[in-house]
């Protein structure tokens, strides 16, 4: 374990695999019975679902706090990752180090490739109303670059259909179809991630300082988002005896007028620690006993 690294999982990762250790991506579910409504007539039916064992946190929301995340991630891997773990002697390890290394200088260019497309639609607006303006075009057909951009052009499209397609699964076809649309919100946020990540290493040659480990912030569920809570989150916090009656409605009291969740209220305030909230969210969603009944 490498302590200065501030994507310790990613490196840990690459150095079990190259001990010899394997790794693979389980797929395993859990069958549950849930109720829906009837798809002809009135009434509900009794369903069984399969859901994926998987690990399900929101991204930060706030633009800067996600530029900032995603900073770490590119900080770490591409920057610290090439420098600690170096290359490997595989060839296909080298292609994947590769294609995790390149994403701080393709986040960049990608987003500079939005002017062109800018500039483009421009010269095509400017052409349609001026029959006296005639622009060369940037490629021509019969020229090399055209094909790439063709085969390039199909691996974008299928990138977003597989990504339509995941997100439909677990959020639903209004879902999939906002997930086209983030690609620029999420190529904006590569980019200023990319650049901080620049600049963190630019601090980083001048002090040899690297950056401190930033804790992702996350967001906790609402009781709508996880079905399957069956309990109130402060009953079992005051069975628990992770808070007192008081601190209870003190920050209920604050949740009626500002609407944030419960849980971040009384990390918040002092009144409860987050690995106590995460386990009492485990047990919620559960439905099973907790240890002190």
């Amino acid at each position: 374990f490498n302590p200065e690294t501030i994507t310790e999982d990613y490196e840990i990762g690459m150095r079990l695999s190259r001990h010899g250790k394997k790794s693979i991506i389980l797929h395993q579910f859990l069958e549950r019975i849930v109720t829906k409504k009837k798809r002809l007539g009135r009434g509900e039916r009794q369903v069984k679902v399969k859901d994926l064992i998987a690990t399900r946190e929101y991204f930060p929301k706030h633009f800067w706090k996600a530029v900032k995340q995603r900073a770490r991630w590119t900080y770490g891997i591409s920057i610290q990752g090439w420098r600690n773990l170096k290359w490997d002697k595989s060839i296909g390890k080298n292609y994947f180090l590769l294609n995790d290394r390149r994403s701080i200088f393709a986040n960049i260019f990608n987003f500079l490739g939005y002017f062109v497309f800018l500039y483009w639609i421009a010269i095509g607006v400017v052409e349609h109303f001026s029959d006296s303006f005639v622009s060369p075009p940037l490629i021509q057909k019969d020229e090399i670059f055209w094909k790439l951009a063709v085969v390039v052009l199909f691996f974008f499209l299928w990138k977003i259909i597989n990504r339509a397609v995941t997100v439909y699964r677990l959020y639903g076809g209004f879902m999939a179809l906002l997930s086209m649309i983030r690609i620029f919100h999420g190529n904006l946020i590569n980019f200023f991630a990319s650049a901080l990540a620049i600049k963190w290493y630019l601090k980083y040659l001048t002090t040899k300082k690297e950056p401190g480990w930033i804790q992702t912030e996350h967001q906790y569920p609402t009781e709508k988002d996880l079905q399957l809570f069956r309990r109130k989150l402060g009953d079992l916090l005051l069975e628990n005896r992770l808070v007192t009656s008081g601190q209870l409605e003190e920050a209920l009291d604050v949740q009626k007028k500002t609407g944030a969740r419960l849980g971040e209220i009384l990390i918040q305030k002092g009144f409860l620690k987050e690995q106590d909230l995460k386990d009492i969210l485990g047990i919620q969603q559960e439905g099973r006993k907790s240890p002190s009944s």
